[in-house]
């Protein structure tokens, strides 16, 4: 019993002692990141412009009487919109 608390102790001591890097981008990847930041911008674009067209589509499908179908695409390009959001949350984590 008192070697398990030795080895948890000594374990304990170890990793308080493990150093902490903060995260730096490498030389020479601000041209990446600015691509990155415009491919962002660019399916954060399409998914608003999906949701307006996903508009009148409900629109003319509500007219039409298949109100249902408008609200799929809606439904689609909302969770688009949640998925690239997310993306970039959980990215900006690492950088």
């Amino acid at each position: 019993m008192i070697d398990s608390l030795v080895a948890l102790s000594e374990t304990t001591t170890l990793l308080a002692t493990v150093p902490q890097p903060t995260p730096e981008a490498p030389p020479g990847s601000d041209g990446f990141l600015t691509v990155l930041n415009w491919i962002f911008w660019l399916v954060l674009l399409a998914a608003v412009a999906g949701f307006l067209i996903q508009i009148g589509m409900l629109i003319y499908n509500a007219i039409r009487g298949n109100a249902i179908q408008g609200f799929v695409g809606i439904l689609i390009c909302v969770v688009a919109a949640i998925l690239a959001g997310s993306a970039v949350a959980i990215l900006n984590i690492f950088i």
